[in-house]
């Protein structure tokens, strides 16, 4: 299939061949858990424990509390306006090769129905503000009192005008991420987005049956990934969504190996964890199992931006001499080069 091909995806959304919506891996009820997982619920972890990490096993429990906090999982579709809070402390996450899928739409409901967790924006807000969707029962935060923003992006114009016209009060924006970039997006603010989310985008990618341009487009997009998301001493703050990238994928294993083979990952990024998706994890019937189980709905890969460079310089960079237990694919924190045997 033409995955990788813009002309593709326009003319199936012209078609009406994916419907008005059509979720590649999983809905938006299947893996917003892991989405809270990782931008929520470590973050309040930490806070209360103190910096310790958590671990995976408790993450079914506490997702499925945040989901009740929030008052389920559905979407939003309000009437507040379509620009974004001007507060200062409102955190902006990326929603890549969106389509026309509800996650960026779950998501920033989700994020700012959570009481307490992103509450320095501010506002004057209080519950009373809120309403309640007319086909899911969610609460839905007026766009003034919202303290994380989601802007959901596509390069197929087709899609991005019917999601506009179907859920005005979200972001939809029209950008082709290894053209474009997602710097231009931003307008060139490096280090801006506390997030960036994307099912099946890389996936896409890795269809371009030229190897060459396959290998060019995937390290494009992870540079742009690198370049937009926030780098901070200490993502452990009030309001803070971690600076993460969260990659949906049929195959993680594949992902892997593909990433190796276009350079590897940009020096300021580390994988965090390779996770299996199943559908019973929302449920809490299921626990991070892994990838290699056939029951798995799609893999996750948790990337995350380094808090401070690698503290190691190859002696291109003439800075610092090689530390000797420096092993072969240890990358530069500097140049981002790899290190041969």
């Amino acid at each position: 299939m033409d995955y990788h091909e813009r002309l593709y995806w326009e003319k199936q959304y012209k078609a009406g061949n994916f419907g008005e919506v059509y979720e590649w891996l999983g809905s938006g009820d299947d893996l917003l858990p892991f989405v809270l997982k990782e931008l929520v619920l470590d973050v309040e972890r930490e806070k209360n424990d103190g910096g310790a990490s958590s671990s995976s096993s408790g993450a079914p429990a506490a997702a499925a509390a945040v989901a009740s906090s929030a008052g389920g999982t559905g979407a939003g579709s309000g009437t507040t306006s379509t620009t974004s809070s001007s507060s200062s402390a409102t955190k902006r996450i990326l929603h890549v090769g969106c389509g026309n899928s509800l996650l960026g739409v779950q998501l920033e409901e989700q994020l700012n129905s959570i009481s307490g967790i992103f509450a320095d924006a501010g506002t004057t807000c209080s519950s009373s503000d809120a309403t309640t969707t007319s086909y899911a029962s969610t609460t839905i935060v007026p766009k003034s009192c919202r303290t994380v923003v989601v802007d959901n992006l596509d390069y197929s114009q087709t899609v991005i005008n019917q999601m506009k016209e179907r859920f005005p009060e979200h972001n939809w924006y029209k950008v082709d991420v290894v053209v474009d970039g997602l710097l231009k997006h931003v307008a060139d603010k490096k280090n801006s987005v506390h997030a960036v989310i994307e099912k099946g985008l890389a996936d896409a990618l890795l269809a371009n049956p030229d190897g060459k341009k396959r290998n060019q487009a995937l390290a494009a997009y992870l540079q742009e990934i690198c370049a937009v998301l926030a780098t901070g001493g200490n993502p452990v703050k009030k309001a803070s969504v971690a600076s993460t990238a969260l990659i949906f994928t049929l195959e993680g294993k594949r992902m892997k190996e593909a990433i190796a083979e276009c350079g590897g990952l940009p020096a300021s990024l580390e994988l965090k964890s390779l996770q299996s998706c199943r559908r019973n994890y929302a449920e809490g019937t299921a626990k991070n199992n892994e990838v290699e189980d056939d029951d798995e709905m799609c893999s996750l890969l948790v990337l995350r931006k380094r808090v401070k460079e690698i503290g190691v310089f190859c002696q291109k960079c003439k800075k610092k001499n090689l530390y000797a237990n420096i092993t072969a694919g240890s990358r530069c924190g500097r140049c981002g080069c790899l290190h041969r045997p």
